[in-house]
């Protein structure tokens, strides 16, 4: 030890660490962990990776919908089904998060869900219009 005081990463619990190293070691351990079937999580950890990953979906699924061309509600209803369905599995299944204990199902799929709704129909409307328009 070096004397120096060490600090939650979460800012409910305490201040941030200054240091860079610490974030991007955190960062990486996150992100390996997503891709690692079965990890353990903390709730905050597991309601970032969500977070992320539907953002990451959003981008994609708005560039391929724009790609095939889906217009229309069938478009929207298709996302809409896919960005709570997915993200799902995803934790459910591949993880092995029990959501109602964790975290609380209603939780988890509300995590991200507004704002990768916002990007997918941003990616979709922009890739259509390049494309066919």
């Amino acid at each position: 030890q070096t004397g120096t005081a060490q600090y939650h990463t979460s800012s409910k619990l305490g201040p941030m660490s200054t240091s860079t190293n610490d974030v991007s070691a955190s960062t990486n351990e996150l992100f390996r962990r997503a891709f690692t079937a079965q990890s353990e999580w903390k709730k905050d950890e597991l309601c970032t990776v969500v977070h992320w990953l539907r953002q990451g979906m959003a981008v994609i699924l708005g560039l391929v919908w724009g790609l095939i061309p889906f217009t229309g509600s069938t478009g929207v209803y298709l996302f809409l089904g896919a960005n709570v369905a997915l993200p799902f599995l995803y934790y459910t299944q591949f993880l092995g998060v029990d959501d109602e204990e964790l975290v609380g199902r209603f939780a988890l799929i509300q995590e991200g869900f507004p704002s990768s709704t916002s990007i997918f129909l941003v990616f979709w409307i922009a890739s259509y219009n390049l494309l066919h328009v």
